[in-house]
């Protein structure tokens, strides 16, 4: 019976299919005709009346029920984002916090116990604490260079006659800020006094003289502005973080390191006992995947209940649907799961978010699982024949001894083999 083109004609924009990028084995698509060449060669000849409202409900029912199997099936497969995708949990995110590089997530172990026994720090120069209100410079240009482990650079200050020590620095500070050298500068206030305070951006030794992130020195004759202000007088030497790893001592000249390019993780202070750092499946991913499995199941239910101009397909639809939940009460139950008096699946909290974060849903749709059996031949015939599911006038019945037929005219959603919902 050719109904091809009605349905394929009613496949406007608004009832195109969602798209999807799953691709299909030989073999899988092999399966697939031969259940169509199966299931044709057994059913009847039927008359229908192809309304819009049963066009459209056989499209949605299809779209539902690809759904619902794309989404278990998901649960089944080691490489879905459920499994694959992963998040950091620290125990002590004071201590140690870290995240993913995003090419990179694959190949963890389940757990890193690190103890942190010095933190990275940043070389910090504080100069002499002189009066605010005096200039201890005449007035002049002084020239000074800033030297710091990747570049030089050159500054000259021209001191005016009513500038104070504190005209000084505010404008030293803005020089060296402004010229991004590694090298920030603040000015300290107490009481009367001000001193000017010089702090690398970068943390940990270097090869340098002392180790040192960066020293000045005055380019011009006399008492220049490093020898008067005491810019080079060291407050803190920069020293590399040390921290354990499973028991093996590491040194880092940064508080934020990086393991295998896989993982970046950023030490805030010090832990006298090791802090547990763990990989765990990204349970976001996986409640979006029960959520849509939720929606798709209830979307069917929701389908059955439309009766007008198909009560008795919305009665097999709900019978077929409801098999699903029927004898699997306990096991849904288990994991935050009920059902309402509609048939329809609600979520009880918190349970079912805990589920999902022990993995319990998951564990719903392993290849032992029953529940997995049973979505697979209600979807399985409910995308196989949509049409099953709306009022029509058997005709007659097939003709069994006949072997041979085209599979696709023969079909009662023949139609439905024009676009990607086969």
């Amino acid at each position: 019976m050719q109904i091809g083109s009605a349905v394929y004609n009613h496949l406007s924009m608004e009832l195109s299919p969602k798209k999807r990028n799953t691709t299909h084995k030989s073999s899988a698509l092999k399966e697939v005709y031969t259940n169509m060449a199966r299931y044709n060669k057994q059913s009847p000849l039927f008359m229908l009346s192809l309304s819009d409202t049963k066009q459209a409900r056989m499209i949605n029912i299809k779209e539902a029920a690809i759904s619902l199997q794309d989404v278990s099936e998901s649960f089944q497969d080691a490489s879905s984002a459920i499994y694959s995708k992963k998040v950091i949990f620290s125990e002590n995110e004071d201590i140690v916090s870290g995240g993913f590089r995003s090419h990179k997530q694959t190949e963890l172990p389940s757990e890193l116990l690190i103890r942190i026994d010095s933190l990275a720090t940043e070389q910090s120069n504080v100069g002499n604490y002189v009066s605010s209100q005096h200039s201890d410079l005449f007035p002049g240009v002084y020239g000074f260079d800033i030297e710091t482990t990747h570049a030089k650079a050159h500054f000259a200050l021209t001191v005016e006659p009513n500038d104070t020590n504190e005209t000084i620095f505010n404008t030293l500070s803005t020089y060296i800020n402004n010229r991004n050298i590694d090298v920030n500068a603040s000015v300290l206030h107490e009481n009367n006094l001000v001193a000017l305070m010089l702090s690398s951006t970068a943390t940990g030794e270097t090869n340098e003289d002392g180790n040192l992130q960066f020293s000045l020195s005055d380019t011009t004759s006399g008492m220049g502005i490093v020898a008067a202000y005491g810019l080079n007088n060291v407050s803190i030497t920069p020293t590399n973080s040390r921290f354990t790893i499973n028991g093996e001592e590491h040194t880092s000249s940064s508080n934020h390191i990086s393991i295998n390019q896989a993982i970046e993780l950023d030490f805030h202070a010090t832990s006298e006992k090791p802090v547990s750092v763990r990989f765990l499946a990204d349970s976001t991913v996986a409640k979006e995947q029960a959520e849509q499995f939720i929606e798709a199941y209830n979307s069917l239910v929701r389908l059955s209940e439309q009766d007008t101009d198909t009560r008795i397909g919305s009665r097999n639809l709900y019978n077929d649907i409801s098999r699903i939940t029927a004898s699997h009460k306990e096991e849904f139950a288990k994991v935050g799961l009920s059902i309402d008096d509609k048939g329809l699946i609600l979520t009880e909290e918190p349970l079912f978010s805990e589920s999902i974060e022990n993995g319990s849903f998951s564990s719903l749709f392993c290849d032992s699982s029953t529940i997995k059996k049973d979505i697979a031949l209600v979807t399985r015939r409910l995308s196989l024949d949509p049409m099953a599911y709306i009022n029509k006038t058997m005709v007659s019945y097939p003709d069994t001894t006949n072997k041979s037929g085209t599979t696709y005219t023969q079909s009662n959603y023949s139609g439905l083999m024009f676009n990607n919902y086969a």
